[in-house]
């Protein structure tokens, strides 16, 4: 092996009738770049909580390194990625996201690991179909709905002329005369609860 530095390689050439000639050139022999043993550096800006949908972003760094290659990820287990851009996540409850990356020499970091919740922050909504007056009985239903990212609907609860707050359970009955004041909202699986709608009627 020849130790790196400026070197004057000179050639002579003779004939067999004994004439020669004689040429020189120079050249620099450089000391080889250090092997690139270190792999790169993934990160995320994962948070804990996030409300109704999570969104995280991945970076990666290969400081004088050989330059990345590319960005895995694996979400709750599943099958491996290739990472292009941020990761979306709606379905509630808690996740692990596992990532690394490989460099243009091979290396492969070691897998990272964060944790995160996705929570349900929105209420559902409850409608009625009660009309503004009706004849002799009035048998109003309401139906409720959540988010379609949501927890679901886990109870609907109403309360007719200031009693108590009951379950509903189908159809709501009024059939005494006059006029009728129906409070009504829904509660979600996430402990998510609508705000109370109002319903007036008149039971004639």
């Amino acid at each position: 092996d020849t130790e790196h530095g400026a070197y004057v390689v000179e050639l002579i050439v003779t004939d067999d009738d004994g004439a020669s000639g004689a040429a020189s050139v120079n050249i620099v022999v450089y000391e080889p770049e250090p092997a690139d043993t270190t792999p790169p550096v993934t990160t995320s800006d994962a948070e804990p909580s996030y409300d109704d949908e999570a969104l995280v972003t991945l970076s990666v760094s290969d400081e004088g390194g050989s330059g990345v290659i590319a960005t895995y990820y694996v979400l709750d287990g599943g099958g491996q990625w290739p990472y292009a851009g941020p990761i979306r996540v709606t379905e509630l409850g808690t996740h692990t996201l596992e990532f690394w990356s490989v460099d243009n020499a091979g290396n492969v970091e070691e897998a990272q690991t964060v944790a995160f919740d996705v929570v349900d922050t929105i209420a559902p909504s409850t409608s009625s179909d009660a009309a503004s007056s009706y004849e002799n009985e009035a048998l109003i239903a309401l139906t409720a709905q959540d988010n379609p990212t949501g927890s679901g609907v886990a109870a609907t609860y109403f309360s007719l002329d200031g009693a108590g707050a009951r379950a509903y359970a189908g159809g709501i009955a009024a059939n005494e005369a006059g006029t009728h004041t129906l409070r009504f909202w829904s509660v979600d699986a996430g402990g998510e609860r609508g705000g109370a709608a109002v319903g007036r009627l008149r039971d004639r």
